[in-house]
């Protein structure tokens, strides 16, 4: 069985939770760190270092970048304030096209609201990219899915898109069979998972999840 290639992609939102739950989550399943910006940051006083790091520099701690760049350990990659893109999208398109399996972003979320949700709207054109917390995961949902070993947490699903068609949910205590989901439709939040696996499928559209208290 081939061994998933895994990159965490350190942003410059919130950490929301304690970095020790961050350390002992990359111990389980190992990947290489990139950070973008001032993600940085959250990494200093640590013992990981990033594999690269990119961005304009203006929210990273510069008496680490300038010790960064004097023991020339890492690599850096600087752009100028006007792009098109935001840093961790450029990162993000980047590790895409370097087939990682996974990106689990890290402090996508929190701090600016237009930040954080550009971030999860992200889902809709990477969707390998899981967003963590200490506290949940947010990830897309392929249109033949499946959820497995995480009987009784909770999990919602919300439309990236207009609408998702015939969307059937099996293996949950609220179960749906070719329902249509609209932007701002609540039916689908606060579901919980009753089985070892759950199975999730829909015609059309862009569906994401968010797994609560996840299995560390």
């Amino acid at each position: 069985m081939k061994k998933e290639k895994i990159a965490y992609l350190f942003l410059n939102g919130e950490l929301l939770g304690e970095m020790e739950f961050y350390k002992n989550f990359m111990e389980k399943k190992i990947g290489e760190i990139f950070c973008a910006d001032g993600g940085y940051n959250f990494l200093v006083g640590t013992k990981l270092l990033p594999k690269e790091i990119w961005g304009d520099m203006d929210s990273i701690n510069l008496k680490e970048l300038e010790i960064l760049e004097k023991e020339n350990k890492i690599e850096l990659k600087k752009f100028d304030k006007r792009k098109n893109y935001t840093d961790g999208e450029l990162l993000v398109k980047y590790l895409t096209e370097l087939c990682y399996d996974k990106i689990y972003i890290i402090a996508g979320l929190g701090g600016r609201k237009s930040h954080e949700l550009i971030n999860i709207s992200m889902l809709s054109k990477y969707p390998n990219l899981i967003f963590l917390t200490e506290k949940e995961q947010v990830f897309y949902i392929k249109r033949n899915d499946i959820i497995e070993n995480i009987e009784s947490h909770i999990i919602s699903f919300l439309p990236l898109s207009e609408t998702v068609e015939e969307l059937s949910l099996k293996g949950f205590d609220y179960e749906l069979q070719n329902y249509k989901l609209e932007q701002g439709d609540s039916r689908c939040l606060g579901n919980k998972i009753n089985s070892k696996v759950g199975k999730i499928n829909y015609k059309s559209g862009v569906l994401i999840a968010i797994l609560e208290n996840h299995i560390n």
